[in-house]
């Protein structure tokens, strides 16, 4: 799940699919990439790395709570998660628009106080 929230760990020889487990003993089996299933495994998870450096969202707020949230995490009977990721430009508008909101929130609650106070005052 490359776009889900969290840094990605590709361990040694997992971009290209081989088939023994990474030992200090010996090297990676890049013999592998000569075959077309291995090089295809490569050639995607190269073109998703690239994909996920172009889009800020998938990488910039990792570890913001509004940086990630599901739409829909209960849909197993066709294997698919779908879920919303958002960079910090999106993030800081959101945050600017939901405190001019609270600000105009907070001006009116003011004004109806001012206004029954006014309405009392008079009578």
């Amino acid at each position: 799940m490359l776009g889900h929230a969290g840094k990605k760990l590709l361990f040694m020889g997992q971009d290209f699919g081989q088939y023994s487990e990474w030992s200090e003993a010996r090297s990676i089996d890049w013999y592998l990439l000569e075959q077309e299933e291995n090089r295809s495994l490569h050639n995607f998870l190269r073109d998703l790395l690239h994909l996920y450096q172009e889009y800020p969202a998938f990488y910039e707020a990792d570890y913001e709570y509004e940086g990630f949230s599901w739409v829909n995490a209960d849909d197993s009977s066709r294997s698919i998660y779908s879920f919303i990721r958002n960079c910090k430009k999106t993030i800081w508008g959101k945050r600017r628009k939901r405190k001019r909101e609270q600000e105009r929130r907070r001006v009116l609650y003011q004004a109806g106080k001012l206004s029954v106070r006014k309405a009392f005052s008079l009578s």
